[in-house]
């Protein structure tokens, strides 16, 4: 898969503030690791299930398929009567430690 390091992520800042905000917010409640764990894995490879935001008409990451696909889909249509509010989705904090117990690589 093309992973994309190196790219500019600042304009984030801009078109997503609130989804910004969220991700700064999980940082500083100690999550920063799991976050970071989230990002590599659903916005740079590109993996489901890890890492999906939107804000306005612009998203990030990948979305979601696990699960049961009923509820996933309400929370997205939930999302999307109110399209002013942003939307962060990661996997569990759980999904981190169990990968990593399995020894499937990621860092």
């Amino acid at each position: 898969m093309n992973e994309r390091k190196g790219l500019d992520w600042s304009w984030m800042e801009s078109f997503m503030p609130g989804v910004v905000s969220m991700i700064k917010e999980r940082r500083a409640a100690g999550l920063g690791k799991h976050v970071n764990e989230c990002w590599k894995r659903g916005v740079i490879k590109g993996e489901p299930n890890w890492f999906f935001a939107r804000e306005g008409c612009v998203c990030i990451g990948t979305p979601f398929t696990d699960g049961d696909l009923n509820a996933t889909l309400a929370a997205y249509g939930a999302w999307d009567q109110n399209r002013r509010e942003p939307l962060l989705m990661l996997a569990s904090s759980d999904s981190t430690t169990k990968d990593e117990e399995a020894g499937h690589g990621a860092n």
